[in-house]
């Protein structure tokens, strides 16, 4: 949603049963059209909401000015978001921790094996330097296979170790989740 008075980016994070929206005051838009302290106060209680900034976002020589807030579910929300000075402009950097998530997916711990590169690389080496003999000489059919099967499974099971992974974990990609990818589809922003 983008206007005169305000800017705001929302993210849903269904996983977590969680809303965030940050919201940006125009320097130049209408004060009182952007926030009736009353009325959003009653809007955020209603809703268990809760702005997490509280202190200055842009600080210039002659002021100091609250333009973004940070409103996040009230469950979540236990210290007031930390305001970051980076030195590149006079808009600071908002950063929220969100206290006790807990994903509404009950993720699993299966036993995966890994098929990258290096460890393709791995088999194929671990099965190079076989000579194979006991299989290429030997005389019964049965007995040759089995010896086959047995030096090339030792071999999968060095390169491709069973590993212990969480099903369906939304720290893929770098903690990337579908729902970020799709809010962010949806959703522009646009700074000041």
């Amino acid at each position: 949603m983008s206007g005169k008075n305000f800017e705001m980016s929302p993210i849903e994070l269904p996983r977590y049963k969680l809303i965030i929206v940050c919201i940006c005051r125009s320097p130049d838009g209408n004060l009182g059209k952007f926030l009736d302290k009353k009325d959003i106060t009653d809007l955020l209680l209603r809703y268990n909401l809760v702005n997490t900034v509280k202190s200055p976002t842009r600080i210039t020589p002659n002021t100091n000015s609250l333009l973004y807030v940070v409103i996040i579910n009230g469950k979540h929300y236990k210290y007031p978001a930390t305001v970051i000075e980076f030195g590149l402009s006079d808009h600071l950097a908002q950063k929220l921790s969100v206290q006790n998530i807990s994903r509404t997916s009950n993720n699993k711990t299966v036993l995966k094996r890994s098929f990258g590169k290096n460890s393709i690389r791995e088999f194929k080496h671990l099965l190079n330097k076989e000579t194979w003999q006991e299989v290429l000489t030997g005389t019964e059919v049965n007995t040759e296979f089995e010896v086959f099967m047995n030096i090339f499974k030792h071999s999968f099971d060095t390169a491709f170790p069973l590993e212990y992974t969480y099903e369906n974990s939304p720290y893929k990609n770098g903690g990337v989740t579908q729902e970020i990818k799709t809010s962010s589809k949806k959703i522009t922003f646009t700074l000041p």
